[in-house]
């Protein structure tokens, strides 16, 4: 499959069916099925502002990270006070975002399709400010923060100014925003 002489040899013990799939085809399944999730991944990271910045070649190189995830209704997809393991992109569904202060939950924001969360806590390199829960089936698009680092280093500065958003929704919710005060950027 890889073009490489084998690497071991199977014996069957006992009388079967055996299905072989040639080199090509196989090639051509792997890379449809690669060339498939890349479209779909442009076509939600399309919609991203913050990422227009990135050369088609980043883009690329960013579909090609993803990883997809699944979250059932109530699923916790990120919790306040962990800290940052990745980025979040949403395909389908809605989260909400919660804040817990002096022991009370408030809801912060909704979001859906297209919206993105986590950049947050990756920028300002802090615990998450929030908790993001499933409100109904939803699938999301992952980037760990390695690649965060490696594969969206020019639009770091873009997502630095959207900050002021982030400490508006905070002080319209709690009346301060002391969290994002104390972030040196």
């Amino acid at each position: 499959m890889y073009n490489q002489p084998r690497a071991a040899t199977i014996v069957a013990r006992t009388p079967g069916k055996l299905w072989a799939l040639d080199r090509q085809t196989f090639q051509r399944i792997v890379l449809k099925a690669a060339f498939k999730k890349r479209c779909i991944y442009m076509e939600l990271i399309d919609n991203v502002e913050t990422l227009a910045e990135l050369t088609p070649y980043e883009r690329q190189n960013l579909c090609d990270a993803l990883q997809p995830r699944v979250f059932a209704d109530g699923d916790v997809i990120v919790r306040q006070g962990d800290f940052a393991d990745g980025l979040y992109f949403i395909e389908s569904g809605e989260v909400v975002v919660t804040r817990s202060e002096d022991g009370e939950e408030k809801e912060v924001d909704r979001l859906d399709d297209g919206k993105y969360f986590g950049e947050l806590a990756l920028i300002t390199q802090r615990p998450r400010a929030c908790s993001v829960v499933a409100n109904g089936d939803c699938k999301v698009a992952f980037l760990d923060v390695k690649a965060f680092e490696r594969l969206l280093g020019p639009c770091v500065e873009i997502m630095k100014r959207n900050i002021d958003q982030y400490r508006h929704q905070l002080e319209k919710v709690f009346g301060q925003s002391h969290l994002l005060e104390s972030t040196e950027l």
